[in-house]
């Protein structure tokens, strides 16, 4: 296909994926607009982002804000149910990568990011649910614009989309060449709340106790971490086996805060018996905390799904793209979920700058962005694996933790994860193609 200039991007999904595309666009003054159906970009939680995805915040100008809402970790402590130091994980060095890993609150970075957008020119549209491209992203002529539809706005133009809306993408749904299917459900899910740090009950005195650690319980793993600037709360994450029916009476029933508590105290269908089920002291202190202050702790739970692995990101007449959960979805055990969304954002947007030059065919640079994020993707959820199967062993081990097995994925040397740069990625395979020329 001859190159078409970009000259107008329609982002669909105001997330991380969406936000940071916005702002690598706005850099190379390409126009684009945001499109959320939701009210609000707010959605809850907290992430990790490390090194590669800080890196990549920093060119884009607004890392230093987003630092100053995060908090900041290096090593990972994981202790046993009688709270005795199993290991201790150096999860990421600053002063080897130049950023540190860092917990912040989903919503922070979403502010700073929805503040930096609008400042540097992206408009951004609430209530507009998307419903469809006209003609087809598979069958629209390369030189004119698509018109996206809403079910309660006006049409709009762009010269391409971008599906920046997550797991359940409708762009996707709506193009035939992604070939889409409905995510599955994987029979786990992560509850988790915040509690003040202080009013946990620590078996050590609090001077003793480390910020960032997991606890081996025997039906898996609970994750205590700084959820704000201070360190003066803590995020408790319970990850745990979820039948398809439970999951499914939870959404039925709106998301009953009182369901999740219940599933929390008595183990669920998965669980053992009530008679013979008790948490470690510390995590019941956390639940306890959550019963008591019913209205003022927000209890959530994220699902685990995932979704077959397609045979493209790009439609045929490169008028849509996918990335970050639209495209692949990774499991949480490796922190990288949101990383991979704003890497994909980063190098998606190189790519469509390269193609607005009108010096690169926009098939030949969307062709090179995602046969990058394809091997990336996949070392990653390799990454991922490793460190779920060393945490499952642990878990096994039961009382003989010494004959459980390294910590395998986090390594000393994570040059090939924390170093990842979309920009000299790029410098290079341009001046390759000007060599070939």
């Amino acid at each position: 296909m001859a190159s078409s200039p970009i000259t107008d991007v329609a982002i669909i999904g105001c997330g991380l994926s969406g936000l940071c595309v916005a702002l690598v666009l706005r850099s190379y003054s390409i126009p684009c607009t945001i499109y959320e159906k939701r009210s609000t970009h707010r959605q809850g939680g907290s992430i990790s982002l490390f090194p590669n995805s800080l890196r990549i915040l920093d060119s884009l100008g607004v890392y230093q804000t987003i630092r100053a809402h995060g908090f900041p970790l290096s090593t990972s402590i994981i202790k046993d149910e009688s709270f005795q130091t199993i290991r201790t994980v150096q999860v990421c060095d600053e002063a080897r990568y130049g950023y540190p890993l860092l917990r912040i609150a989903r919503d922070a970075i979403l502010d700073v990011l929805v503040a930096a957008a609008r400042e540097r020119g992206v408009e951004i549209y609430f209530d507009h649910r998307f419903v469809s491209i006209v003609p087809s992203a598979d069958d629209a002529p390369p030189s004119e614009p698509i018109t996206l539809t809403f079910t309660n706005a006006a049409p709009r133009s762009a010269a391409l989309v971008v599906g920046a809306d997550g797991l359940r993408s409708r762009v996707r749904s709506v193009t035939p060449s992604f070939k889409s299917a409905d995510p599955q459900y994987v029979g786990q899910a992560l509850i988790a709340w915040s509690v003040p740090y202080a009013q946990l009950r620590y078996p050590v005195p609090l001077s003793e106790v480390p910020l960032g650690m997991a606890m081996i319980v025997r039906r898996g793993m609970v994750l205590f971490v700084p959820d704000d600037p201070s360190g003066k709360s803590v995020r408790v994450a319970v990850q745990l086996a979820l039948t398809h029916r439970e999951f499914l009476a939870w959404k039925t029933l709106g998301g009953q805060r009182d369901k999740l508590l219940d599933i929390l105290r008595n183990g669920g269908e998965q669980g053992e018996k009530a008679a013979d089920w008790e948490w470690p002291d510390l995590v019941a202190s956390a639940i306890e905390i959550a019963e008591k202050d019913h209205d003022s702790i927000p209890i959530f739970l994220w699902p685990y799904f995932t979704i077959p692995t397609m045979e493209t990101w790009v439609a045929k007449t490169d008028k849509a793209v996918l990335l970050g959960d639209a495209a692949h979805v990774f499991p949480p055990t490796g922190a990288q979920g949101a990383g991979m969304a704003i890497e994909d954002a980063h190098g998606l947007g190189m790519a469509l700058a390269e193609a607005m030059t009108g010096t690169t065919d926009i098939s030949l640079a969307l062709a090179q962005w995602q046969s990058w994020r394809r091997q990336r993707v996949q070392q990653v959820t390799e990454f991922s694996s490793q460190v779920n199967k060393s945490r499952v062993a642990l878990a096994s081990s039961g009382q003989d933790r010494g004959k459980a097995p390294a910590e395998q994925g986090f390594r000393d040397d994570m040059d090939w994860l924390y170093g990842w740069r979309s920009a000299e990625q790029w410098s290079l395979w341009k001046q390759q193609q000007e060599d070939k020329s």
